[in-house]
């Protein structure tokens, strides 16, 4: 999946929250902490959620670190697992 994420942009990709700290139920969602390079709207973003959930089979919150709050970012950065 690196390549693909890669040629739409994405520059780093990594998990964190339940599934990353191993307490995931079966309905928990997977967190995904992303980084871009160059113009990415939007669109970009939802384009990559898709395709994550397609391959992974589960729905995916996938967000930029920085744009969480200051208590849920130094959450994240704990538990944070690079995958690329």
């Amino acid at each position: 999946m690196r390549p693909t994420l890669a040629a739409q942009g994405v520059s780093s990709l990594a998990l964190f929250g339940s599934v990353a700290r191993g307490d995931a139920r079966e309905d928990s969602d997977i967190d995904l902490a992303i980084e871009t390079r160059g113009k990415f709207s939007l669109l970009d973003l939802a384009g990559v959620k898709m395709l994550v959930e397609e391959r992974m089979g589960r729905d995916v919150d996938l967000v930029f670190i920085e744009g969480l709050s200051p208590r849920r970012r130094k959450s994240a950065l704990r538990d944070l697992i690079p995958i690329f």
